[in-house]
């Protein structure tokens, strides 16, 4: 079998979501210093949730430092890695097309099954991935190459 093509995290945007993290823990410890006791409830949420965010921004950089890919792309199938389930294999017998949607301002590359085989449509973890129209482009001209050996 051929050498996956692989499709790797942003540093660039890793860098920018721990600098964003970072930038928001400090907001926040500015904030508590001279506050009541309703703002410290509010601001030691917020403080939480910052700290909790810094460790996830920490996770994702180190993993695009590491040149660990995100998605690997064959000749029959595409493999998704997401951090809790690991990896997913959606193969492109199953597959009708995939396109970039936009749900909450975040694109996102979606895989659309044939004859709705899966209760919904799947999607491929690309928050952190540079130009996702090209990732898309690649995975439907590996689907047609896919289709027309079939």
């Amino acid at each position: 079998m051929a050498n996956p093509i692989n499709i790797y995290v942003s540093v660039s945007k890793s860098l920018l979501l721990t600098l964003g993290f970072v930038v928001f823990a400090l907001m926040v410890y500015v904030t508590l210093k001279n506050a009541s006791i309703a703002k410290i409830i509010i601001g030691g949420i917020c403080e939480l949730v910052s700290i909790i965010g810094f460790g996830f921004s920490l996770y994702v950089l180190w993993w695009a430092l590491k040149k660990r890919p995100v998605i690997r792309i064959y000749n029959d199938r595409v493999e998704n890695y997401t951090l809790f389930t690991g990896w997913q294999t959606i193969y492109f017998c199953d597959v009708e097309i995939f396109t970039v949607i936009k749900v909450s301002g975040v694109q996102i590359i979606q895989a659309h099954f044939l004859n709705n085989l899966f209760q919904a449509d799947k999607s491929l973890n690309t928050g952190l991935i540079g130009n996702k129209n090209k990732v898309c482009d690649l995975l439907n001209e590996k689907l047609n190459d896919y289709e027309s050996v079939e």
